[in-house]
């Protein structure tokens, strides 16, 4: 499945999102870099990066990895 960024307004984070519209979590800014969270607010177990497209490759490489991730429809 391909994944892309949806911004949030007036914010530095971004809902990852999936081929057919649905949210499968969220790249939220601190001051330690772009941390990727699953929904629910469960922080993957990923670094922080530098970049939110550089935190979605890696939860793109993560998920190849694991089996079902839940998603949410996207308004």
């Amino acid at each position: 499945m391909d994944y892309s960024l949806k911004s949030k307004p007036r914010t530095n984070d971004y809902d990852i999102v999936g081929d057919g519209g649905e949210a499968v979590g969220q790249i939220i800014r601190s001051d330690a870099g772009y941390t990727v969270y699953l929904l629910g607010d469960v922080e993957a177990l990923l670094q922080p990066y530098g970049t939110p497209e550089d935190a979605l490759e890696a939860f793109e490489d993560w998920s190849a990895t694991t089996g079902a991730i839940p998603s949410l429809p996207v308004e």
